[in-house]
């Protein structure tokens, strides 16, 4: 099988995926305590009030048919209307998504700068005070809460030395809003990276091809490069594409405590609101970044290895 059909292979593979994150999302969210309606209509409303408006929404519908129509809409393009402004879910999403995909990328730029390399380093003078050092900085890495992180960070960069912006979007600082959102959210990636980096490559060091190089007098930058690297690459290359995912959902609290336009601050708003349209659409976005996340990643175990078959 050609990675053309494999590509296509995985791509609706992971339709029945999405279709069954879809329907437990909208079923949580609509047997959930709380009625938008009552959100919607303030203070002073009167039942008939809450059963017009209900009716206008769909809500008065069976559950199983408001899925019904909601994923008709979706499969058109349409992912409804927000409740709190009637404007589009898709165009409030797509408006907010440039800074989410920042984020998202900035914060893995982040841990791939500084988990992978620390982690070769960790793995080449293992049981040495730089091995034993790096390995306790990534277990407080790990340890570290992002949101607990991000407000340390600004509270030393932002409001003590005043080098960055505490908060707000790129359109109102550019691109220095995203740097303390960006090390706060790949900190503690990194720090996972740097031990799978680390576990990987010691792994790989003892095998038998590469002592084999070594032995025929291949230059140890040589025998990294070509042999531990592209061997150890698998594993990590997993995790990279697993947590891409989990960054963009990782965005919600982020987002919230830079008070960045996000997608993520989106969805944590309409939580309160009980916005179902938007956290349908937000909660959809994320499952998909998931999906097309692990799809490259199953190709990037073919291209990289060739034992991996197109299958």
């Amino acid at each position: 099988m050609g990675l053309p059909r494999f590509v296509v292979k995985r791509a609706l593979l992971a339709i029945p995926v999405l279709l069954g994150v879809s329907f437990l999302v909208f079923l949580i969210l609509h047997l959930a305590p709380g009625d938008p309606t009552v959100l919607m209509l303030g203070t002073e409303w009167t039942p008939q009030d809450a059963a017009r408006l209900r009716a206008e929404l769909g809500l008065d519908k069976p559950l199983l048919a408001q899925y019904v129509d909601w994923l008709g809409r979706v499969l058109h393009g349409n992912l409804g209307n927000q409740y709190t402004t009637r404007q589009p879910v898709l165009g409030a999403i797509i408006e907010r998504l440039p800074t989410t995909l920042t984020l998202a990328l900035g914060s893995m730029v982040v841990a791939i700068g500084l988990g992978i390399p620390i982690g070769m380093i960790t793995a080449w003078t293992r049981r040495s005070w730089i091995d034993s050092a790096m390995r306790v900085l990534a277990l407080i890495g790990i340890s570290m809460p992002v949101f607990w992180l991000g407000i340390v960070l600004i509270i030393v960069f932002a409001v003590t030395l005043r080098w960055l912006p505490p908060g707000g979007g790129m359109g109102q600082y550019g691109i220095r809003a995203m740097v303390l959102p960006c090390a706060a959210l790949g900190t503690s990636f990194a720090a996972l990276l740097m031990r799978m980096t680390r576990s990987s490559v010691l792994e790989t060091i003892g095998q038998d091809y590469v002592r084999t190089a070594r032995a025929k007098g291949a230059r140890e930058s040589r025998v990294l490069v070509r042999h531990v690297l592209r061997n150890a690459a698998i594993p990590v290359i997993t995790v990279v594409g697993v947590q891409l995912g989990s960054l963009l959902s990782g965005a919600v609290l982020t987002e919230t405590i830079f008070s960045l336009p996000g997608v993520g601050r989106l969805m944590y708003t309409s939580i309160g609101s009980r916005d179902y349209p938007t956290l349908q659409g937000t909660i959809l976005f994320v499952a998909t970044g998931f999906v097309l996340a692990n799809l490259l990643v199953d190709i990037l175990y073919a291209v990289l290895d060739p034992r991996v078959a197109y299958e």
